[in-house]
C-alpha cells in the first residue's frame, strides 16, 4: 500500500527532499528492515516486487506514451 515516507534513508532519494524540499516519488517493494541492508539475510517480498514491476511498468509505459489519466 502506498504510504508518505518523508525522511526516506534507504536510498538517495532522501537528498532532493531534505536538502531542496524537492517532491520526489520512490518506488520499491517490501523488504527487510535498515540492520539486513547488504548483507546475507536481506530480502525482498516476492508477490510486492512482482507488483512493483507491473506498476514501475505501468509508469513507463504512460509517460512515454503521453497518456493522461482522467479524474
Amino acid at each position: 500500500m502506498p504510504y508518505v515516507n518523508p525522511m526516506h534513508t534507504s536510498s538517495d532519494i532522501r537528498n532532493p527532499i531534505v536538502e531542496a524540499n524537492i517532491p520526489c516519488v520512490g518506488l520499491g517493494c517490501l523488504g527487510g528492515n535498515l540492520s539486513q541492508n547488504n548483507k546475507v539475510d536481506e530480502w525482498i517480498d516476492i508477490e510486492d516486487f512482482s507488483l512493483m514491476v507491473e506498476v514501475t511498468s505501468e509508469i513507463i509505459e504512460r509517460w512515454c506514451s503521453g497518456e493522461q489519466k482522467e479524474g
